[in-house]
């Protein structure tokens, strides 16, 4: 039995059909039949059995899928590591920036650390924060610096930079006579805020409903900027970071700070857990902490 074969077997499984199986595998179902019957006559074992209802398991075959799973996994991410290390001086590293996060970083480290590393490439390009995750675990980004929390279990992590988030206000809301905000203060007004694909939607509506509600987000946006035009308006209010208030000025509204001082911007840099690093990639990331003068003994085991 080996690893093709299981191949064959798991889709099998979760199509649970041999025709569909071999549409995805591109191969033709007499040979997929061929592969399946030459594993029950090697184990000697039943493996699958065809029922009213299509195909179905028997215990042993049950008991293969499951264990078969982690292995083709381990297998995989095995060789995505060789491939990387037989690679490791690679010109170019795919970089992504969740939207912003650029702006807050300031492009000047990215046009340093070109200026002083002619021979590696970067690859930048921007997404939202989910985006960014999903392309990292596909192995289409190298790395991305995006907005946390982070799930540990499947990324190494270090926090960059940490901006204080902040409520805009229009000055002819009642709010703008307070100098601070609580998140109950917001109970009852219309809310913009970037949308659903990135992280600060979920920070914000965490802590609105861990204070007992459930915010009114009237207008879920996909850039900043928007937040800031929507904000102008005495109908909503805006979530929005310092750094952005700072560069793009907050005429018309009043920024008030938040008094939960744990509701920030924090921008992480990840990676994928279960791949090796290049050289290059070394190189960036320790550039990186350099930059932004974080002591190395902080990552662990990055």
């Amino acid at each position: 039995m080996d690893l093709k074969q299981l191949r064959y077997f798991l889709q099998i499984c979760e199509d649970k059909s041999f025709s569909n199986a071999a549409k995805s595998l591109f191969v033709t179902q007499q040979a997929l039949s061929k592969s399946i019957k030459n594993m029950e006559e090697e184990l000697q074992l039943p493996l699958l059995v065809r029922s009213n209802n299509g195909l179905e398991l028997t215990e042993y075959g049950e008991y293969l899928y499951k264990h078969s799973i982690p292995i083709i996994q381990e297998y995989d991410i095995l060789m995505q590591n060789l491939n990387k290390m037989s690679i490791s001086n690679h010109e170019s590293i795919k970089i992504g920036f969740s939207n912003g996060v650029l702006n807050a970083l300031s492009t000047e480290f990215i046009a340093d650390f070109s200026k002083n590393h002619r021979d590696i490439e970067l690859d930048i390009s921007e997404h939202t924060d989910l985006e960014c995750e999903q392309l990292v675990l596909d192995n289409k980004l190298d790395m991305a610096f995006l907005i946390g929390p982070i799930d540990k279990s499947k990324f190494n992590s270090i926090t960059i930079k940490k901006e204080n988030m902040c409520a805009l206000v229009n000055d002819d809301n009642p709010l703008s006579r307070k100098n601070t905000l609580d998140f109950v203060d917001l109970k009852d007004e219309n809310i913009v805020i970037l949308n659903h694909k990135f992280r600060t939607y979920y920070n914000f509506v965490s802590r609105c409903e861990k204070a007992g509600f459930t915010p009114n987000i009237t207008y879920p946006v996909g850039g900043i900027l928007t937040v800031h035009r929507f904000s102008r308006s005495n109908d909503c209010v805006g979530i929005s970071a310092y750094f952005v208030v700072d560069e793009i000025g907050s005429s018309n509204t009043k920024v008030l700070p938040f008094n939960d001082e744990t509701f920030v911007w924090e921008i992480c840099l990840v990676t994928n857990k279960d791949l090796c690093m290049t050289n290059n990639e070394k190189k960036f990331i320790n550039y990186t902490l350099n930059y932004h003068n974080i002591n190395k003994k902080s990552l662990g085991n990055y």
